[in-house]
């Protein structure tokens, strides 16, 4: 029985996350998607800003140290110029460019049509990519998601695409694919809704900061003028 605890490094499988994308909403064949592209303040190189940090540096400016000679037993003096560029040489930090936690995640676009390489040497993968395809044209042409899931099942059956799993599990996939559309179709409702909001929201507070602004400018001139007329 292994030990839970032990005093050396365990090795573990290299991590690699992939996501197979079949949204409607245009993306390229392959992007990433990174960790760090949600962090509310974005460093690309933390040990730099921890040398600008103590060496009290300004604006834009970064920060060179230079290792000079100590002068006593116990310390030695980093002095530092500011250039403007992002270099850094400080004995305390080494140049790095990484982040203390990050996971990048990579997206493959699997609809129909697109990363043919990808597709090409998965039939399985295409022929869903396929199957998709035409539920998305059947339902816009029919204007019924029942109706045009039938249909696309009764079509791939004919051309050989995912023709015996079709058989085998019609009434569940067309029972999940109605669920799984009617779902996507909700969500898509539920964020153009909240969006909406959103623009609502920020249009009545717009509204009421222009009128409040309004209403003092008034005042405002109002009392310049009962100046003026006094003087």
């Amino acid at each position: 029985m292994k030990s839970l605890y032990s005093s050396t490094a365990q090795k573990i499988p290299a991590p690699n996350f992939v996501v197979f994308y079949n949204g409607e909403e245009e993306m390229a064949d392959r992007c990433e998607y990174r960790l760090s592209d949600a962090f509310e303040r974005r460093i690309s190189n933390p040990p730099l800003q921890v040398c600008r940090a103590l060496s009290g540096g300004e604006g834009d400016a970064y920060c060179q140290w230079e290792l000079k000679a100590p002068t006593d037993s116990s310390q030695s003096d980093c002095v530092h110029e500011q250039v403007a560029k992002a270099d850094c040489e400080c004995p305390l930090y080494p140049k790095v460019d990484k982040r203390a936690l990050e996971l990048i995640v990579t997206v493959l676009n699997v609809n129909y049509g697109r990363n043919t390489a990808l597709m090409g040497q998965c039939r399985t993968l295409s022929d869903y990519a396929r199957y998709v395809a035409l539920v998305r044209k059947y339902n816009t042409e029919l204007g019924s998601l029942e109706a045009a899931v039938r249909r696309a099942v009764d079509e791939c059956i004919r051309n050989d695409v995912l023709a015996d799993f079709l058989r085998k599990n019609r009434a569940e996939i067309e029972m999940t694919s109605t669920f799984e559309y009617n779902l996507e179709e909700e969500e898509r409702k539920l964020r153009a809704a909240e969006r909406k909001a959103g623009y609502d929201e920020g249009y009545d507070s717009g509204y009421e900061s222009g009128a409040a602004d309004g209403e003092v400018r008034g005042k405002v001139r109002s009392t310049v003028k009962a100046v003026i007329k006094l003087m």
